[in-house]
């Protein structure tokens, strides 16, 4: 992955972006939608040449199918390695309780916030009766801006965070899709903000394009809450709420 994100890089002059290149190919991997286009990946990757000064275009062509193929390679390798670990799981089974693991799973920490921040987890947050009451007193509106909203990954954080804010007397306003396009995403955060709301969930396309977008609707008191990633600057309990 890196010496291949490394040769496109310096075919398009740009060596020193090869790392970022990478973050964006591995995004594309891990979160990959069923009808990803070569012409949606060659926009994709175009629009980040054109912010690093590059003039080159990548057309559908062979080295967009080559991505392409590297992508479904990939996938199968992840796949194939999830079988392979399921596998000797069976094997080992009997001398592994996977009750107990997974247990012991839940009380590690596998990684930590943008910052350094630790994590915590979901059910150390809890709200009484009273408090639910209270919330739903407000009449609050919230909006999901979204990277992506056509896979089943997003239809399924869409479908819950519904079904929460839905129990706590919340109005879900708008769900927007970017289609991974940060200036698309942009203008969903100014869409969006026209219709006031208290809450967005979001998903950042773009860490440093969209950063000024977010802030904007921070210092309106819009309560922001990240999933993944953060924009660029960003400080929790200043300009978000938390991170998950």
């Amino acid at each position: 992955m890196n010496k291949m994100c490394t040769v496109i890089a310096c075919f398009y002059a740009k060596p020193e972006k090869a790392g970022e290149l990478e973050k964006i190919l591995l995004n594309f991997v891990y979160h990959k939608p069923g009808d990803l286009s070569l012409s949606l990946f060659c926009s994709s990757f175009n629009m980040f040449f054109s912010r690093a000064g590059s003039q080159a275009v990548l057309q559908p062509g062979s080295l967009a199918r080559a991505l392409a193929r590297e992508i479904s390679r990939l996938t199968s390798l992840g796949l194939a390695f999830l079988l392979i670990t399921a596998v000797a799981g069976r094997v080992s089974s009997q001398s592994v309780d996977p009750v107990q693991a997974l247990a012991a799973l839940q009380s590690k920490i596998l990684s930590k916030g943008p910052n350094g921040e630790e994590p915590a987890p979901a059910s150390s947050v809890s709200l009484s009766p009273e408090e639910i009451e209270k919330i739903r007193g407000l009449k609050a509106k919230a909006a999901i801006v979204l990277h992506y909203s056509r896979n089943d990954w997003s239809e399924a954080q869409v479908a819950g965070l519904k079904s929460q804010f839905d129990k706590m007397g919340i109005e879900v306003t708008a769900v927007t899709d970017a289609g991974f396009i940060a200036e698309r995403q942009v203008a969903n955060i100014e869409s969006v903000l026209m219709q006031k709301p208290q809450i967005i969930v979001s998903i950042p396309t773009d860490a440093v394009f969209t950063a000024a977008a977010y802030k904007k609707a921070s210092q309106q008191g819009v309560k922001l809450v990240f999933m993944d990633n953060v924009p660029q600057g960003f400080e929790p309990g200043k300009d978000y709420v938390s991170v998950v």
